[in-house]
């Protein structure tokens, strides 16, 4: 019986939390899936742990790379090829899944135009003590609405563990516009299969996502790919919006986010990150260098007044 949903599991040196991650897989209410496990050429014990699973029913493939790919992008590529079922899950190896969530999310894909769907998340540093979760009321968003209102300005689906989406949609995207990402790929995936069709959120807090501090997000953070890659992201996201969406609200966040976000750069990264934009979203551009020269006038003007 080919399974309704395929459970890719891409891990790399995360030994010590695999054994939860899996049986939180294993464990799921919705039991119509195959499990596919990778492993990006770990130096830990990962093997020990993975090889324990190998003559499990659920498990269809088991891989270990011979070199390490370098982005755990390319290891989604690789388990999709192998997928058979209907639907992708990625499962990221350091999280964990609230035992309902295939169950909560599967039913929807029962209507065709639906191509993605995804849960709330709730973060977690080392334990995370679970209590039973209550489906909640289903959102559905029109594909195009949703990238304005949650893809232009950010990644509205922060965790790949949060989404389940449909594989022929998957089909449908170039490769070469995501995989290649150090940061943001799945954010510009999210946006292609968004734009295909219609998203369901299901509010319920379903995923758990672990952060640590092997999490390699901080680093590509502070070397600016959130936006050296995401103006890429946010031009595709315009374009399939007509160029429709509200720009003072997404460009406002945009440079919260900088703010925010570029407090851990370095003033070669800072100017990295701006003549990016320019080159490549002049608007976005010249909102920033607006904004950031006013920021800098009050900040002069503050210091004069303290002395």
């Amino acid at each position: 019986m080919i399974p309704l949903v395929s459970i890719i599991l891409p891990n790399y040196n995360h030994a010590r939390y695999l054994p939860d991650r899996i049986n939180s897989i294993l464990g799921q209410t919705f039991q119509n899936f195959e499990l596919i496990i990778l492993d990006d050429c770990s130096t830990d014990n990962s093997r020990d742990v993975i090889e324990q699973y190998r003559n499990h029913p659920k498990v269809t493939h088991i891989v270990y790379n011979e070199q390490n790919g370098g982005t755990s992008y390319k290891q989604w590529e690789k388990g999709i090829a192998y997928a058979k079922g209907e639907l992708i899950w990625i499962a990221e190896s350091d999280d964990l899944a609230d035992v309902h969530f295939l169950e909560y999310l599967t039913p929807h894909f029962k209507e065709p135009k639906i191509v993605l769907a995804f849960s709330g998340i709730q973060f977690f540093i080392d334990k995370i003590h679970t209590k039973p979760i209550m489906k909640e009321i289903d959102i559905r968003y029109n594909g195009i609405d949703f990238i304005r209102d949650r893809l232009l300005w950010g990644n509205g689906i922060c965790n790949a563990s949060m989404v389940l989406f449909r594989k022929d949609n998957y089909f449908c995207v170039d490769t070469n516009l995501w995989s290649k990402m150090k940061l943001v790929g799945d954010w510009m995936l999210w946006t292609n299969i968004t734009s295909q069709g219609d998203v369901v959120e299901q509010p319920a807090k379903l995923d758990y996502c672990r952060r640590h501090d092997t999490n390699v997000t901080g680093r590509f953070r502070k070397l600016g790919y959130d936006f050296i890659e995401g103006v890429k992201v946010l031009n595709f996201g315009k374009r399939v919006c007509n160029n429709r969406f509200d720009c003072k609200k997404v460009y406002y966040k945009w440079y919260d986010n900088y703010i925010l976000w570029s407090k851990e750069c370095t003033y070669k990264t800072k100017y990295k990150i701006i003549k990016t934009i320019l080159c490549s979203d002049f608007y976005l551009g010249y909102f920033f260098c607006c904004k950031l020269i006013r920021r800098k006038i009050k900040q002069i003007l503050c210091l004069q007044k303290s002395q």
